[in-house]
């Protein structure tokens, strides 16, 4: 373990999905490692979505930048590549715009660093009924340990665990947090 890492850059792959974008960032407000940064890798998005990551950035306690390039079709891994360069800190953490993270995302991933390591992630899929039903002060007030929900006088509750395993594969360690 290498908690010697301090910070980290979190780069969010992103393409017009705004709603599912503000919940990742809810997740990260919760957070309970602050020292890092938010890179949002836009493969493209169109003009009125730009416009609503600007407004999200201006009004988030979260320190983010978007890096955005025009759409020719899927070209994902450029828009993460270009976003790698203008990230601030040498530890790297890559999420998909539609994967929530848990309140100790980050710091796990910190305590987990090693050189010559990869860590990986499971994510946990909710039903689209779930998600719909999914708002963004819920993940900020109670994602990660359990969720309730209340619509139509009916309760939804989801107690969400996360489970760490090691793997070794030849000289790389790989952890799925």
């Amino acid at each position: 373990m290498n908690y010697n890492l301090t910070g980290a850059s979190v780069i969010i792959s992103f393409y017009n999905k705004i709603d599912f974008l503000k919940a990742v960032l809810a997740g990260f407000e919760r957070q309970t490692h602050k020292k890092f940064e938010i890179l949002i890798a836009d493969d493209g998005s169109k003009a009125s979505v730009v416009d609503e990551v600007k407004k999200i950035i201006a009004a988030s306690p979260l320190t983010i930048k978007h890096v955005w390039h025009v759409d020719n079709g899927w070209q994902k891994n450029k828009i993460l590549n270009r976003a790698i360069t203008k990230s601030k800190y040498a530890y790297l953490i890559f999420i998909d715009g539609d994967c929530i993270p848990h309140k100790a995302f980050v710091h796990e991933h910190l305590i987990h660093s090693e050189s010559n390591a990869i860590l990986t992630g499971r994510r946990v899929f909710l039903s689209e009924k779930f998600t719909n039903r999914l708002k963004t002060n819920q993940i900020k007030n109670a994602y990660g340990s359990t969720v309730l929900l209340t619509t139509n006088g009916k309760k939804w509750i989801k107690k969400i665990k996360f489970k760490y395993r090691t793997v070794l594969v030849k000289n790389i360690k790989i952890y799925f947090i």
